[in-house]
């Protein structure tokens, strides 16, 4: 079984275009992958838990359950209170309507 290779941090910000890119096409999945390639070299890379959040509510209108466990525990690592409040209440008005 081979491993396969991590992002550079070099290659963190294109890959945050591709996440946008991604989740605009209505592929949040890819989306969800790249975060946690980004994350992976840079945990606390705040765009990438964003972009993370936002992936998997996207998933949402799928199944209203998925993710939504996921999407909360990452609200505490948001660096700003604002945010944490603004994603918090996001998390679950997307759930709501998903359901």
């Amino acid at each position: 079984m081979f491993e396969l290779k991590k992002i550079h941090r070099e290659a963190i910000f294109k890959a945050l275009e591709r996440v946008e890119r991604y989740r605009l096409l209505n592929q949040p999945s890819m989306a969800e992958s790249i975060c946690h390639d980004i994350l992976e070299v840079d945990p606390d890379n705040q765009e990438a838990l964003v972009g993370l959040v936002l992936a998997l509510t996207d998933q949402f209108e799928q199944e209203a359950n998925k993710g939504i466990n996921a999407a909360l525990d990452l609200i505490p690592r948001l660096s700003d209170e604002y945010a944490r409040d603004y994603y918090t209440g996001l998390v679950h008005e997307r759930q709501g309507k998903a359901r």
